[in-house]
């Protein structure tokens, strides 16, 4: 309380403190919240489309993409051409 800001720096023991705290004298303030306004705003333009740019990007691509993936996915198309060179009696 600014009005009995003397009293409060004439206080120098634990029990004098306490009783201002009691008489009303000293009290906390309010914490301020954290407000999620900007995480909603964000996810709702991703969910858009935006935010896809070259700036938001982090990571290189083998680091974005997992080693098992890519492994997977040219394996994949690898079984599918050898099918083909078998069906036509290539190989």
């Amino acid at each position: 309380d600014p009005e009995h800001m003397e009293e409060v720096s004439r206080a120098i023991t634990r029990n004098s403190i306490k009783a201002l705290i009691n008489d009303g004298v000293i009290k906390a303030k309010p914490v301020n919240g954290i407000s999620s306004y900007r995480a909603k705003h964000n996810a709702e333009q991703k969910k858009k489309g935006r935010r896809r740019g070259h700036g938001s990007i982090k990571g290189a691509k083998k680091a974005r993409t997992p080693k098992k993936e890519a492994w997977m996915s040219t394996i994949r198309s690898l079984r599918v051409v050898l099918k083909d060179m078998r069906a036509n009696d290539e190989i």
